[in-house]
């Protein structure tokens, strides 16, 4: 290729970035792998709940709902990708799906839009998090509807919904008696042939790698 001296600058540029990427990316998978084999062994660190039971400030809902859309949104083409499986199965019937803990709504509108349920329903305590669920979800606001309600006291008639799922929340529960009893209301409004589906955090056995994880996954927030 002829490629004047400003554009020969510019290619090199872009490859330099690429490789350099590559190389990142590279880094952070040795360092996942080192953080995997350090939690073999005997679990040293004790549950400790996130502090905030609600999350229901401005700032925190904010940053949540950017990093579900970024960052962790992996982990929601996981659930999206089991669900699929199941359904393939003939696992799942795809008429109404639940969403506990729904936060900002993301995992709602993709059951909807992605994976075709009629009717989603989403419930949270904050509302905050319900404000930016319904701002989100504004151009599929007739399939899904977000409500303020308590997960351990679903008001939700029994085997309503042929899909529950309890998300990335669980580590926001103080108690692991509380959690009992939201998996209890989910088993409870999910019918006889319905999935419920249930997936939290991973404790990190010990504080060093703790800090390890947090320093590799969160670095854009540190």
């Amino acid at each position: 290729l002829n490629l004047k001296p400003t554009q020969k600058l510019n290619a090199n540029k872009k490859k330099s970035e690429i490789s350099y990427k590559k190389s990142g990316d590279l880094i952070d998978s040795l360092k996942y792998l080192w953080i995997g084999i350090n939690q073999i062994g005997n679990q040293k660190l004790k549950r400790v709940p996130e502090p905030m039971s609600i999350m229901d400030e401005e700032q925190s809902v904010n940053d949540f709902d950017q990093l579900v859309k970024t960052q962790t949104y992996c982990m929601y083409l996981y659930i999206l990708n089991l669900c699929d499986r199941l359904q393939s199965r003939g696992a799942i019937h795809k008429k109404r799906a639940l969403d506990i803990a729904c936060g900002p709504g993301n995992l709602s509108i993709q059951l909807n839009q992605i994976l075709n349920y009629e009717k989603v329903w989403g419930v949270d305590l904050s509302e905050k998090m319900l404000k930016r669920a319904n701002k989100n979800a504004q151009s599929v606001k007739n399939q899904i509807q977000f409500l303020k309600m308590n997960a351990s006291q679903l008001d939700f008639e029994d085997g309503f919904f042929d899909l529950s799922i309890f998300f990335q929340s669980a580590h926001h529960i103080d108690s692991l008696q509380e959690i009992g009893k939201i998996m209890q209301e989910a088993e409870r409004v999910t019918n006889e042939n319905g999935t419920i589906i249930v997936g939290d955090l991973c404790r990190m056995r010990t504080e060093g790698n703790a800090k390890r994880f947090a320093k590799t996954a969160c670095s854009h927030y540190l």
